[in-house]
């Protein structure tokens, strides 16, 4: 944000710093969050929406357009001496700059983006705090004194005001972390590299200790977490979308060859079920009767699409492993994830891929305490998959 540019023009937003004479050693780049109002600008693209001003605290605004608030100052800046709005401004397409409406706003609309901007006021004189022309906005040395944060406290869309919460505005900087991206590249790489596992090797350099060690750790836990999405949502689309479309058949009459040679598993088990289901109410052999209503509740879940996510990780009264863990050493990966305390048995030097039987995809190892320590690993995994946030509050 490079401050009033002249009358007619608000300012100039520019897609990198102006500061660049500590490039590349020191770059000025930081979190929008930690950004000032002097340094960077906001301005909102209207578009087809409403512009909403935010909730007075008595009454309503006469004109919408003169909504104004107390913005969010900087350690030692009076908040009271301030007034902050979002003011109807265009940007132009092609040389950045933010100005009210004018002649060239009018001669050539094709080239500006209707929108407002959000600027902050001094109450004295209504002057824009970032104009570097007027000598209060100025230190001894001639530079922008900071006195806001960046980001407005209000939204224009919504009207919330947000100046009182935990983040202070309704706008969040979207960024991807490094490991991510790194892992990102890598897979995208490995791909590329010849299918014979021997000659697939993939080294990826840093110039630090600390990244390295963190790159490492992060490629490996973000793989095993896409590899979970992946293994959920196939698992799902079999037990919910697969089987319900085998019971509608069955019930119906319907030919179901297809499914019996595309999907075995899941025809042979809904049609065990179903066969079960038909067991007399009243049969005095109590085994059938209790088949025939554990057959009743399988279906009622399967037609409801209900999967249970203690039965991917847990099977009861039995060494099969369960759906997730078997896909999982089926691809040779730790079911319970990339944790050092999961990779050997305790009080022993076994690895942990001597628990399971992968032929018979089973438990061998009657360690059940590890058994579990696994299992936890899985759940707590899943409970990331499902409950952890990707836009923090």
């Amino acid at each position: 944000m490079a401050g009033d540019l002249g009358t007619a023009v608000y300012c100039e937003l520019l897609p990198i710093s102006p500061n660049i004479e500590g490039i590349p050693e020191k770059t000025p780049a930081k979190l929008v969050e930690k950004r000032t109002y002097q340094e960077y600008g906001i301005f909102w693209p209207q578009g087809d929406q409403e512009f909403t001003p935010h909730d007075r605290t008595r009454g309503e605004w006469t004109v919408p357009m003169d909504a104004w608030w107390r913005q969010s100052t900087l350690e030692g800046v009076n908040l009271t001496d301030y007034t902050a709005q979002w003011t109807e401004a265009y940007l132009n397409k092609y040389s950045g700059d933010v100005a009210p409406y004018n002649l060239d706003v009018e001669d050539k609309p094709e080239n500006w983006i209707s929108g407002y901007f959000f600027r902050v006021l001094r109450d004295l004189d209504h002057s824009d705090v970032a104009d570097s022309r007027m000598q209060a906005n100025l230190d001894d040395f001639g530079n922008l004194v900071d006195t806001h944060k960046a980001l407005p406290c209000t939204c224009p869309g919504c009207g919330v005001n947000e100046q009182y919460r935990a983040k202070g505005s309704s706008i969040r900087g979207f960024r991807t972390g490094f490991a991510k991206t790194t892992q990102l590249f890598a897979k995208e790489l490995v791909y590329q590299l010849p299918d014979n596992a021997k000659q697939r090797k993939l080294v990826v350099f840093s110039d630090s200790r600390e990244d390295a060690a963190q790159i490492a750790n992060g490629i490996e836990r973000n793989h095993f977490t896409d590899l979970l999405r992946e293994i959920l949502i196939s698992e799902l689309h079999n037990n919910m979308l697969i089987k319900a479309k085998i019971v509608a058949v069955l019930e119906n009459g319907e030919d179901a060859n297809e499914f019996e040679q595309l999907h075995a598993s899941q025809f042979y088990e809904v049609q065990e079920a179903i066969e079960d289901s038909k067991i007399n109410v009243n049969d005095p052999n109590p085994r059938k009767r209790q088949r025939r209503e554990k057959s009743v509740q399988s279906i009622a879940k399967i037609k409801n699409r209900i999967v249970r996510v203690n039965d991917l990780v847990h099977l009861l009264n039995t060494h099969e492993c369960a759906p997730l863990i078997r896909s999982f050493i089926q691809l040779g990966v730790n079911p319970g994830g990339p944790s050092i305390h999961l990779q050997n048995i305790p009080r022993s030097n076994n690895p942990w891929f001597s628990m399971f039987d992968f032929e018979g995809q089973s438990w061998t190892n009657d360690n059940v305490e590890f058994q579990d320590e696994i299992k936890r690993g899985t759940f707590v995994q899943l409970a990331a998959c499902f409950w952890e946030p990707i836009l923090f509050p």
